[in-house]
């Protein structure tokens, strides 16, 4: 498979184009360059990942009740009787995207969902770029649909910035006083939670120990999301978004952590939560940024 590299004096971004993703991801410190990013060793390997490790996860990420309905309409969109993680068999993270466009600083993504008899609705034409500026790295989603369709994307890499070190030594912080409540199928039962627990109450930077999390946590008001920091190479990553809650998500496999910037998953069965139905009249935009910095 091919790779693409956007570099500066900061960061070294490697993106493929299967699934438009997030390959590796080089900080530059003072004891060297550390790839932050879990990947598969080989580009091919992503084919068989069930980690979706790096990929740009669409049109709807996290789990959905199946079947959609849309419209009026109703779609079993993949044969089964479990929610729909990350759209499925015909989700976005499978397939070949088309370079766009490159340059020094951008390197954009395209990709062209037709609409077949078992699918979500709609011919959507979407792209996503990924942009250094500085020391941030910079990702911006966009969709179009001819008609409406649920769309909620997001990036699924696992950060780790200290690879050789303890990962529980990690300290996070999130800008959440609140969480969805989950059933056991890990989809929302519409109740919100008051993240009053030492588990999930990280207002406070505090080291992640052996906690475990795969949970969505409300952003209120956007905008900051919260931080990652590990002591070992001093790197801190800053996360900010548009969108209005994250899943944070820690596998049992392997050492790592998730920030899926998204709205509420299973939107579409909750009249309350935020609406996903991209339409003509409204594109679907989404930004998400992972700012970095060392501490000395």
């Amino acid at each position: 498979m091919t790779t693409y590299t956007l570099e500066n004096q900061h960061l070294k971004a490697v993106i493929t184009p299967y699934g438009a993703r997030l390959h590796q991801l080089w900080v530059a410190t003072d004891q060297g360059w550390i790839n932050v990013v879990q990947h598969c060793q080989k580009i091919e390997d992503y084919t068989n990942d069930p980690w979706y490790k790096g990929a740009v996860i669409g049109p709807v990420a996290g789990r959905l009740r199946q079947p959609i309905v849309v419209s009026g309409k109703t779609i079993a969109v993949d044969e089964t009787d479990k929610p729909l993680l990350h759209s499925g068999s015909l989700g976005w993270s499978h397939q070949e995207w088309t370079l766009h466009s490159q340059s020094k600083e951008e390197l954009i993504f395209s990709l062209t969902a037709e609409q077949t008899t078992n699918s979500f609705p709609g011919k959507v034409k979407t792209h996503v770029s990924y942009r250094l500026l500085e020391a941030t790295l910079c990702l911006e989603y966009h969709a179009e649909s001819s008609m409406p369709t649920p769309i909620n994307m997001t990036n699924h890499s696992y950060f780790n910035l200290a690879p050789s070190h303890t990962f529980q030594k990690h300290r996070l912080q999130l800008n959440a006083k609140q969480r969805l409540e989950m059933d056991s199928q890990q989809l929302p039962t519409g109740k919100i939670l008051e993240n009053n627990s030492p588990e999930y109450n990280f207002l406070k930077e505090k080291e992640i120990g052996a906690v475990t999390l795969d949970d969505y946590f409300l952003i209120p008001d956007s905008g900051a999301v919260g931080s990652l920091f590990h002591p070992a190479h001093g790197i801190r990553m800053d996360i900010s978004s548009n969108q209005n809650g994250v899943v944070v998500f820690t596998p049992a496999s392997f050492p790592a952590i998730c920030f899926e910037t998204e709205a509420p998953p299973d939107a579409l069965y909750h009249s309350h939560f935020e609406n996903i139905l991209c339409t003509p009249e409204r594109p679907y935009l989404q930004k998400v940024h992972f700012a970095f910095r060392i501490i000395e």
